[in-house]
């Protein structure tokens, strides 16, 4: 009997020292010790008992810790500094990356409300499984989607970005066309000032101006992201700032009957004023000057951009609304995703082709 208790004894102690000290399992996370509010750009303290024990160990090392938010991997612990290991707390960085944007769209996408709750999980890099919490339920605290403040500020930068562009290009001739620099006097029907019409390439470029910087600087706002411009929302801009550029280079380069009669006309009407013609002969001389005036000035914004002498054109129509079309795919992008879209190679394709169909028909195109 006593050589079996001691058999016995034998066996277990044998069995305790051919444990191991310490694994993952033992670790466990901590709902009391974890932070009640997370949101991009400041960091998520996680409790997780038995860390320090671990790390002293030397079982793992404090960049395996790995958290996740509803199952998404969203941050390892790159910097340690933060980290209180004395009292079993990791700190990680909530960053949005090139690695993890894919896992931030998904948590933060389609807000729909300024917070969101999220499940906490921590796992451990090469390990599978998250570690288990000390109560045995599921650790969930609330994300911030969206700052309330952001919000607002946000819309109402861009209120106020929407009225300057229009405020902008009804009061000054950003968008216009640089021809003709001068009308004469010449006053439309009903007596108003005659301005120069608007410009379709110069009104893309706007666009696509406006769109772009406006939501970098709306995303910043909501999120604190500023890392947030993508080469295809360059590639509008510059597709928009070219299609400017190369309209500008074929006004400079073919000629224009209506606005050489018209600068021939300004000049003989400047003489006959000088040599103090008779009235019938300067009256004569204003109605054409009118004609050609009003051929030259804007008539509306939607008339001046899609028309030429032919009346609406088809390839002025296509760009106006391939422009439209994909601008509105764009804002779209962003509220859904938080982010600027990343469009595939063939649509930005189609709104090059666009553009280029635009300029080429530009070359014969003459005024109304």
């Amino acid at each position: 009997m006593r050589w079996g208790r001691l058999l016995w004894t034998s066996v277990a102690v044998l069995l305790c020292v051919g444990l191991p000290r310490a694994s993952a399992q033992e670790l466990k996370l901590k709902p009391d010790g974890t932070s009640k509010l997370l949101s991009l750009g400041a960091p998520a303290t996680i409790e997780v008992d038995g860390l320090k024990s671990n790390l002293d160990n030397g079982k793992h090392k404090l960049s395996d810790f790995v958290l996740y938010l509803d199952g998404y991997k969203v941050a390892t612990v790159a910097d340690g500094a933060l980290s209180d290991i004395a009292h079993n707390k990791i700190a990680f960085d909530l960053e949005r990356s090139a690695t993890n944007k894919s896992e931030w769209i998904a948590l933060l996408g389609s807000p729909t409300a300024f917070q969101k709750n999220v499940r906490v999980d921590v796992g451990i890099t090469g390990e599978s499984g998250v570690l288990p919490t000390t109560t045995g339920k599921s650790v969930e605290v609330a994300l911030v989607v969206v700052s309330g403040w952001g919000l607002v500020v946000g819309f109402v930068f861009l209120l106020a970005a929407a009225c300057a562009m229009v405020a902008l290009g009804s009061v000054t001739d950003f968008l216009r066309d640089s021809q003709p620099t001068d009308f004469g006097g010449a006053e439309g029907p009903n007596g108003a000032a005659l301005r120069r019409p608007f410009s379709l390439a110069q009104s893309q470029m706007a666009w696509w101006f406006a769109l772009v910087i406006a939501a970098f600087i709306f995303l910043y706002l909501l999120t604190g992201d500023f890392n947030t411009l993508t080469n295809q929302a360059l590639t509008l801009m510059g597709i928009g700032t070219g299609t400017a550029l190369g309209a500008v280079m074929v006004e400079k380069t073919k000629s224009n009957p209506v606005l050489q009669n018209f600068t021939q006309l300004l000049a003989q009407i400047s003489q006959s004023e000088a040599a103090r013609a008779a009235p019938a002969e300067l009256s004569a001389l204003y109605a054409k000057r009118d004609e050609l005036a009003r051929r030259l000035a804007s008539q509306n914004f939607l008339v001046d951009i899609l028309t030429d002498v032919d009346g609406v054109c088809l390839h002025r129509f296509q760009i106006m609304a391939w422009t439209l079309v994909i601008g509105v795919v764009f804002c779209i992008g962003v509220y859904r995703n938080l982010a600027l879209p990343t469009f595939d190679g063939t649509i930005l394709a189609v709104l090059g082709i666009s553009a280029g169909t635009y300029l080429g028909f530009k070359v014969p195109e003459q005024p109304n």
